[in-house]
């Protein structure tokens, strides 16, 4: 640490600098070989008037006043050269002390260029990041106008979109009451058709008692032919209208009117299969060749399988009524393997240890996890 390092600020640096200067000039004054030729002289001169004096006095001392004023004279010369020792090494402290305060000028010169340096460099800088934010805010302007003028369109566009598909649908909806209204007549139709077919079929029974008596025989054995067919599907036509008829008086509903286009979809494919239709198929719980496989799990079925869950009873309660309802649940009793429980009133029919299973009618056939395959009654089988 130089000598001038504990001052406070550069003023006082300088101030320090002028008193040492301006001490350094003096003792340079002083000592210079012209201020001490003229000491010299004065001094010589002086010393010249004194020395006359005293030698004249001399002559006049004792022994004891000479010795006396050779140690004094001698003294005052080891005072003198004392004082100039001290002022030479004074001199030497003020030369090294200037030469420490140069140093520390011209550091501090240094690091003032430096930071003037510095300086111009970050202004030159902060113009040109002023440039670079004007330049930004002004595209990041632009951009927001573009954008604020394309999703003005997207909205444009999209409401115009909206409109057409509200219109669309309002005519799906009118088409689609339409086509209800349309059906639900036809329905109304096809019941008062059922009612003359369903009066007839019950006059024919009642004129052939054999017939009656020997049903259940019949129910296993007959096929039954084109009309009966008819009349069958007319019925669940009228049993499926039964439910949203009150007092004759038509009740519209779109989920009625689902309804009742499936069950239409399903008993025709049904007559379409009209060499396989008996009675223990057309009331069976699923449709003859289902195969309930590993999807099928966690599911039930009730019969009749071509009525909708809706109308299951009433149809069941029209052409059914004479047996049991028949159930089956189809379960897992395994990682890989299933159970089939075919529930009729308080009989069951149980098989474990399955990987699928088709019916039809009363029979089945049930494939083990060994792949081999058994065919079953299931009527004959119930415990």
């Amino acid at each position: 640490m130089s000598f001038y390092e504990d001052e406070g600020s550069e003023e006082d640096l300088m101030q320090t600098m002028d008193i040492l200067m301006n001490t350094s000039m003096a003792s340079s004054a002083l000592l210079s070989p012209q201020s001490t030729l003229s000491l010299k002289k004065n001094v010589s001169f002086s010393m010249d008037e004194e020395e006359k004096k005293e030698a004249e006095l001399d002559y006049d001392r004792s022994r004891e006043e000479l010795l006396t004023k050779v140690a004094r004279l001698n003294q005052l010369l080891k005072e003198r050269e004392q004082q100039l020792v001290d002022e030479k090494d004074r001199r030497k402290k003020k030369e090294k002390n200037l030469l420490k305060l140069a140093k520390e000028l011209k550091k501090r010169n240094a690091l003032r260029e430096e930071d003037k340096v510095r300086k111009e460099f970050l202004e030159h800088h902060w113009v040109l990041a002023q440039k670079e934010l004007e330049q930004s805010k002004q595209l990041q302007e632009e951009h927001k106008a573009e954008q604020n003028h394309v999703l003005a369109e997207e909205r444009s566009k999209h409401a115009k979109e909206l409109s057409d598909t509200e219109n669309r649908i309002a005519a799906l909806k009118k088409a689609h009451a339409s086509q209800c209204d349309d059906l639900c007549r036809e329905v109304l139709k096809a019941n008062l058709e059922a009612d003359r077919l369903h009066g007839q079929l019950n006059d024919g029974m009642l004129r052939k008692p054999d017939f009656l008596s020997d049903s259940k025989k019949v129910r296993s054995s007959f096929r039954l032919g084109p009309i009966f067919a008819v009349g069958v599907i007319l019925g669940s036509l009228f049993a499926a209208v039964s439910i949203t008829m009150s007092g004759r008086k038509l009740c519209i509903a779109d989920k009625h009117c689902a309804n009742i286009v499936n069950l239409a979809l399903q008993l025709l494919y049904v007559a379409s299969q009209m060499e396989m239709l008996t009675h223990d198929v057309l009331c069976g719980p699923v449709m003859p060749g289902l195969v309930l496989k590993k999807e099928h799990v966690g599911l039930s079925f009730d019969a009749p399988f071509w009525a909708p869950e809706s109308l299951k009873e009433k149809a069941y309660e029209l052409l059914c009524s004479e047996v049991s309802p028949t159930q089956i649940y189809w379960e897992s009793d395994g990682k890989d393997t299933h159970r089939l429980i075919v529930q009729k009133g308080d009989k069951s029919f149980r098989k474990t240890g399955l990987t699928k299973s088709r019916m039809f009618g009363n029979n089945v056939r049930l494939w083990n996890k060994k792949g081999f395959v058994e065919d079953y009654d299931v009527t004959s089988r119930m415990n």
